[in-house]
């Protein structure tokens, strides 16, 4: 019985592949066009090309054994960049892949009630953002994130993605609220490197990685964080380059390099493991 279920499965996988559909695009417009054409197994190629005033709500949803793709049709050749006031990918669906996507020299800040996000993970299950870039990016308001993951969402993660010479910023975020917080969050083999101090006048903000907010309110709610594998270099941005402000994460086999700052645990009744292996 369990090698007839096996091949059913891998029969099931192959049909799902072979049907798999290519869209090629090279606007918002047309995007939100092709989510209600999209199934499992499709892959969104975005046109190689420099875009600006981007602004996606991505609503499709993928199968864990054919999760669906957003990808740049070449590494390095698809770049958002410009004024930010909004959020560039707002992901909502679940079993989503980003890949491949850069954006460099965006300057995100908050206007008429937003504030400029570059991908927010919202309430998303088993979604992931891997080798994607954010390079020279700025904010022009304190506490900013770049990459934020939020809502209620659980087992998302952000892998092989380089974060360089951002500033005033703080890269990735797990939004922790007290009406919710996403669960068991992996962010592993990520590159954060040259992150000068932030210009904010009490030096803060300017965290790599940012687990929680609220330390004092909110720091016995457990994220269930994986962080493990990352490289930081020259990481100066504030005294936190690692800030832990939730409870039942675990840090393990991280690279810190040349950096003025540390891995910082704060909450009330913190449960959180840390290896080096």
């Amino acid at each position: 019985m369990r090698r007839s279920a096996l091949m059913l499965m891998l029969l099931v996988a192959n049909v799902v592949k072979l049907s798999a559909k290519e869209f090629v695009i090279g606007t918002v417009e047309e995007l939100n066009e092709i989510q209600g054409k999209a199934h499992p197994g499709d892959v969104i190629t975005i046109k190689d090309g420099i875009y600006s005033g981007w602004k996606a709500e991505v609503k499709v949803s993928g199968t864990a054994a054919a999760p669906i793709m957003i990808r740049a049709q070449h590494a390095g050749k698809v770049v958002f960049t410009g004024d930010v006031t909004d959020v560039v990918f707002e992901v909502k669906g679940s079993f989503i892949l980003l890949k491949d996507l850069s954006f460099k020299d965006c300057v995100l800040s908050k206007a008429n009630g937003k504030t400029g996000l570059l991908i927010n993970l919202n309430s998303t299950e088993s979604s992931r953002i891997t080798a994607c870039v954010f390079d020279n990016n700025s904010v022009k308001q304190q506490f900013m994130a770049l990459v934020r993951i939020s809502g209620n969402g659980k087992n998302n993660i952000v892998d092989r993605c380089s974060f360089s010479k951002n500033k005033d910023n703080q890269d990735l975020q797990v939004s922790v609220s007290k009406e919710s917080c996403p669960q068991n969050t992996i962010i592993r083999n990520n590159l954060f490197r040259d992150k000068e101090p932030v210009s904010w006048k009490n030096n803060n903000g300017g965290e790599c990685v940012q687990i929680g907010q609220d330390p004092v309110l909110l720091g016995t709610i457990k994220a269930n964080t994986l962080v493990r594998d990352n490289t930081f270099i020259k990481c100066n941005g504030e005294p936190e380059v690692i800030s832990n402000k939730s409870s039942g994460n675990s840090y393990i086999s991280n690279r810190f390099e040349n950096c003025e700052g540390e891995l910082v645990m704060r909450g009330r009744e913190i449960a959180f493991k840390i290896c080096v292996e």
